[in-house]
Formats: C-alpha cells, structure tokens, sequence
C-alpha cells in the first residue's frame, strides 16, 4: 500500500495548514504541489514538502488561488483511512 493512501483527514488538514504556513510566514509559493512533491512519515506523522524547482515567492505571502486549488484537489481525491 502506497504509504501516503495511510493518512487521516487530520493528517490532511495538518498538510494543508502546513502550506498556508508556509506560503504565510515565508512567502514562498511551492509551484509545484502533487504527491510526489510530499513524504510523509508514518511513524511521527510529520510532511515533508520537497522539490522547490518551481518555487517563487509571494509578494504578500499569502496562498495563491492556484496552490490552493492544486492542493484542495489533491485532498478530495486522496483516500481517506480511519
């Protein structure tokens, strides 16, 4: 089982407060968001966000609509376990 299908809706609404953090306290849009871009420990439950190629940054560090779409839509079809 791909390691990533074992996270919870909290895993997931950690993953994406993580991102508004990030994009909030640095002002760094990622660019690229897909599951390949996250791992994610099983373990300590803890995200790593990699591969910052496409990366820029924000002139007001907000999250941008389309990282935010990107990311939004990688959670609704991302299978959920209990």
């Amino acid at each position: 089982m791909e390691l990533l299908a074992t996270l919870t809706a909290e895993d997931l609404a950690r993953l994406y407060d993580s991102l508004n953090q990030l994009q909030h306290s640095l002002g760094v849009y990622h660019g690229d968001i897909k599951r390949t871009n996250i791992l994610f420990g099983s373990v300590n439950r803890l995200f790593n966000l990699i591969d910052f190629g496409l990366s820029r940054l924000t002139s007001d560090g907000i999250l941008l609509s389309s990282e935010k779409s990107r990311l939004l839509e990688l959670m609704v079809n991302w299978p959920v376990t209990n």
